[in-house]
């Protein structure tokens, strides 16, 4: 099995270990599917293994609370992160906790992030109701700026100054939730959720019941536009700006990591009055063929993982730029 390999390169031995890092990759594997397992090519073998670890510690931390509603579940992700905190401090006898200890003693990742994420995962719950465009941004900070901090000790790289490094992860953290709320928008107005704040529906004359209804309107479509390409700018700032910071053979994971946020913003936008009733994937077969060049330019190891024609791109990954929307579809929904 390929993780095995992965766990040889990495130099870890410990078959309590080993065996939890494998129940990490399952886990994970399990929850997300295949986009994980694509875009995970792209990260050093060495790595995959710690990176699966911290993705598990996420996921069990958000499948715990969502579990059991606010109070069971948040006792639930309470009890996850204790599990989590001694699992650091050498304590944990369960092989995944074992592992995941290991992960963030030898890679000096702190659990801080961990706390904050559960602060702001107890506010989606509380409310999903936003004022102003910057109280969503404040709240979408949190949580994503959260991950990105216990992820970014696998990517950075040595010499990468904290003062510069911050704020972008803070902006990717941010792309990345606002890309989830407007990707799952249909599904989340499905079970009565409204993450878009009020202070851009009344911007563009959109009113709550619109949404709820599915009207696709003027101001609707204004509405989408203005979030995507708000949270656009962010991302090419990201773009722009993180890479640099990072291992040289980490790079190409955040550039196709960058790119599937890019992509999944412009298909919203192409989406016209679908996007009302019809999430965006994760991952189809339009961004999975983006993010191929930076596979085949990956480390050798993260290549042999494909299966592939023998025409390999040349010359890297052809533009950095972010992808930008078609004229997206005007049919309107009664």
């Amino acid at each position: 099995m390929l993780v095995r390999r992965w766990l040889d390169d990495a130099g870890i031995t410990d078959p309590v270990h080993r065996s939890g890092y494998l129940a990490c990759v399952r886990h994970v594997h399990d929850r997300e599917g295949f986009a994980s397992r694509l875009l995970t090519l792209a990260i050093p073998s060495a790595l995959r293994p710690h990176t699966y670890a911290v993705a598990a510690v996420l996921a069990i931390a958000d499948d715990s609370f969502e579990s059991g509603g606010f109070d069971a579940g948040g006792r639930a992700m309470d009890a996850w992160i204790e599990t989590v905190n001694q699992a650091v401090a050498g304590t944990a006898e369960e092989p995944m906790p074992s592992a995941i200890g290991h992960t963030f003693r030898s890679r000096g990742i702190s659990t801080g992030p961990l706390s904050d994420f559960a602060e702001a995962t107890r506010r989606d719950v509380a409310s999903t109701c936003f004022a102003t465009h910057d109280e969503l941004r404040s709240w979408t900070r949190a949580i994503g700026s959260a991950q990105m901090r216990m992820f970014w000790p696998l990517l950075r790289s040595a010499d990468a100054p904290d003062r510069l490094a911050d704020p972008l992860l803070d902006d990717l953290g941010t792309v990345w939730q606002l890309t989830d709320i407007l990707r799952d928008l249909a599904d989340d107005l499905d079970q009565g959720l409204l993450y878009l704040p009020v202070e851009d529906l009344d911007r563009f004359g959109v009113t709550a019941h619109d949404l709820w209804h599915r009207r696709w309107t003027p101001g609707v479509q204004a509405l989408i536009a203005f979030e995507v390409e708000s949270t656009r700018a962010l991302l090419e700032r990201v773009a722009a700006d993180l890479p640099p910071l990072a291992k040289a053979e980490t790079r190409y994971w955040i550039r196709a990591a960058i790119m599937c946020a890019a992509l999944a913003l412009t298909e919203v936008l192409e989406r016209g009055p679908t996007v009302l009733t019809c999430p965006v994937t994760s991952l189809n077969g339009r961004r999975a063929q983006a993010v191929l060049p930076y596979l085949w330019h990956a480390p050798t190891d993260s290549r042999q993982n494909l299966r592939a024609g023998p025409d390999r791109p040349a010359g890297g990954p052809r533009s950095e730029g972010i992808p930008q929307a078609r004229q997206p579809n005007a049919t309107a929904i009664s």
